[in-house]
């Protein structure tokens, strides 16, 4: 009976830490107590089945014109009972922090919300364990959105940079997002549509000339037939469309586990992206697939943009998935990926290692009829 009571216990708790699934990229900010100050903050989580959390954080803040960054490894652990994860930086494992300045790893303990179509993880941070209380603590809040509901960011736009502070002038190279705004691509709407006509009337006074009957071979299966009925022009039913077959990806990219990074909603076939180093340049090499085929093939990312145009299959989701061909003098493999899709610009942050494939689905958006 007790070994009974075990294994239903286990059960539930594997179910309620499948429906909390805390896996995946969680981006929001977490501000401090004594400042006010916010940074962008980003947690990328990987559970395992025993409930134990690793994975990696990225913070974010501009200053004077400069994106300061560091990035981090993590572990924790969740509680399924309290719908709660905790999560300590135990490493730093890139950045540009200037001289003089202490980078402060923090332990975040969070609580899993889901409402209104939205998740989030809300809670508080304090120092990891051997910082003392002088690193501060605050509050955290992140979410996750499976579709790009989340709000576009405008060709050039940046953050604002926080106001001047008394610390060590920073002497890096300008941030990514000084670079020259994009031209947009203006999407020209498509409408395929088949119109019926009537048979001509016969000219009156002018007699018909009879001619044999000739016979008509059957239309393809694969067309869309027209035929004229008594009750008036109708179209003949078209048979079910026919998905082109994506080819699927090398069978050392299908070893991977594919994380999905961010869902795209798209209205137009043409999509630009521009591959950039996330941080300081080591030597990360990605090799990138689209729907299963390479577009770009071990290219060493840096601060110059490898500059792709994909065009996208109808009807059907599209994946890019980014391979890493190695983690780069500082692992994990890190890029930003910046996505053009119709007149709209995404920045997103793609993570990949030897066991991780990053991935970006792009989704078409269903069309909307108005009310008459």
């Amino acid at each position: 009976m007790r070994h009974l009571s075990f294994c239903f216990l286990a059960i539930l708790l594997c179910l309620s830490t499948h429906a909390q699934n805390f896996n995946g990229q969680w981006k929001g900010t977490f501000t401090s107590f004594d400042s006010s100050e916010t940074d962008d903050y980003v947690l990328e989580l990987q559970v395992s089945a025993g409930g134990q959390v690793t994975g990696y954080s990225y913070t974010y803040f501009f200053l004077r014109g400069y994106t300061i960054f560091t990035i981090c490894t993590v572990t924790g652990t969740v509680d399924p009972a309290t719908r709660t994860v905790t999560v300590s930086e135990t490493h730093r494992i890139k950045g540009n922090t200037p001289p003089g300045w202490v980078d402060c790893l923090q332990t975040h303990i969070l609580t899993y919300f889901n409402g209104g179509g939205e998740e989030t993880l809300e809670g508080r941070w304090k120092p990891a364990p051997g910082y003392t209380s002088s690193c501060g603590f605050g509050f955290t809040t992140l979410s996750r959105k499976t579709l790009a509901s989340l709000r576009p960011v405008p060709p050039g736009a940046g953050h604002a940079a926080r106001p001047p502070v008394a610390r060590p002038p920073v002497a890096h190279a300008p941030a990514k997002t000084s670079r020259p705004d994009s031209a947009r691509v203006h999407r020209v709407p498509r409408r395929d549509t088949l119109a019926s006509r009537k048979p001509a009337a016969p000219h009156p006074g002018v007699a018909s000339r009879s001619k044999p009957p000739v016979k008509k071979a059957p239309p393809p299966t694969d067309t869309v037939a027209l035929k004229m009925q008594s009750g008036g022009d109708r179209l003949a039913a078209a048979p079910p469309k026919v998905l082109a077959p994506v080819t699927p990806p090398p069978p050392q990219v299908r070893q991977r586990q594919d994380n999905l990074i961010q869902t795209i909603e798209i209205t137009d076939p043409t999509i630009r992206i521009e591959l950039y180093d996330d941080g300081i340049i080591d030597h990360d090499t990605v090799t990138v697939y689209f729907n299963g085929k390479a577009v770009v093939y071990k290219n060493m990312l840096t601060h110059q943009p490898i500059k792709v145009t994909l065009t996208a299959l109808p009807d059907r989701d599209n994946e890019l998935i980014l391979f890493a061909d190695n983690l780069g003098d500082i692992p994990p493999n890190t890029a930003l990926m910046v996505v053009h899709a119709g007149e709209d610009q995404y920045d997103v942050r793609v993570t990949s290692d030897l066991q991780n494939n990053g991935v970006v689905r792009f989704r078409w958006k269903q069309a909307t009829t108005k009310p008459k």
